[in-house]
């Protein structure tokens, strides 16, 4: 059986997310209102639906190009990526589970130059307390 993701990259590093998981992606002249009270939250878009910053999740310095994921969830938030590669068929065999990790579900190489790709485990970003924190 397959499993299909897309694949996104932060910074030098390919992430992927599990396409049943994504409601939309936002072309890159979607407006953003700025938000100026929190760590995470970089504004609002369609009125309501919250942008949440991987890049500082994990850390990173953010920057001003990115594109936006909506993510089916009740929350009503769509996380930030610097590019989106493309959508990849994987093999379940093909992904190596990872125990113990925080937000990462599993890996696999394939696809776009062989590189190494990490699977997301969105429900373990804690989006409920960062959303709640704003």
């Amino acid at each position: 059986m397959k499993a299909e993701f897309l694949v996104v990259k932060i910074d030098e590093q390919n992430y992927g997310i599990d396409v049943k998981q994504i409601e939309q992606i936002f072309s890159a002249d979607t407006k953003v209102k700025r938000e100026e009270n929190s760590d995470f939250i970089l504004g609002i878009v369609n009125g309501n639906t919250k942008v949440v910053s991987l890049r500082k999740i994990f850390g990173i310095e953010e920057t001003e190009q990115y594109k936006m994921i909506q993510i089916r969830s009740e929350q009503n938030f769509c996380l930030t990526v610097d590019k989106i590669e493309g959508i990849i068929a994987v093999e379940e065999e093909q992904l190596i589970s990872l125990l113990n990790k925080t937000w990462i579900d599993s890996i696999f190489c394939s696809g776009f130059q062989d590189e190494q790709n990490i699977v997301l485990n969105i429900n373990s970003l804690e989006i409920e307390k960062i959303l709640g924190s704003a």
